[in-house]
């Protein structure tokens, strides 16, 4: 859910002329690149940590708070300043500008974020099957590789900005 409202909140500062702000100013999308990337470079060591303390008692394995992973999702879409742009960018082009526009940003921007929670709900069915079919080690190592890809992914985003 916290991808849900952070998408909302991308599209109501996308609205407001956020995103057009974002994109012509230059020191403005690196700072809240650099929000962005360190956000993720801080999930991804704590979930490896987290993940190191697990293997030594695997009957440990909590789910995360639910205050936590909105949090999480929420800061992760907010803190992406690519989305806001995309979105300043992407449904205008969509307007019939002799038609009610409001009703049209609605349905547009209600159409995307439906289509975000439908794949949101997808990946958590596949996750929890393939959680299943693997064992209780699968925790493990599905937080593993989802700590190390977003270390990876922050450390990229690093070297672009250099």
């Amino acid at each position: 859910m916290g991808n849900f409202f952070g998408g909302l909140f991308c599209i109501i500062l996308s609205v407001a002329g956020i995103g057009t702000l974002i994109q012509t100013s230059d020191s403005l999308y690196i700072v809240l690149r650099l929000l962005g990337v360190s956000y993720l470079l801080y999930l991804g060591i704590k979930s490896l940590l987290a993940a190191t303390k697990t293997e030594q008692n695997l009957e440990a394995i909590d789910l995360p708070e639910k205050g936590k992973a909105f949090k999480n999702g929420f800061l992760l879409i907010l803190l992406n300043p690519k989305n806001i742009i995309f979105l300043a960018s992407f449904l205008p082009q969509f307007i019939n500008q002799s038609a009610n526009i409001f009703s049209q940003m609605l349905i547009l921007s209600a159409t995307y974020l439906i289509i975000g929670l439908v794949n949101d709900f997808l990946y958590s069915i596949c996750a929890s099957y393939l959680g299943t079919f693997f064992g209780k080690h699968s925790a493990l190592w599905f937080s593993r590789i989802g700590s190390f890809t977003m270390i990876l992914s922050a450390l990229i985003v690093i070297i672009q900005l250099i």
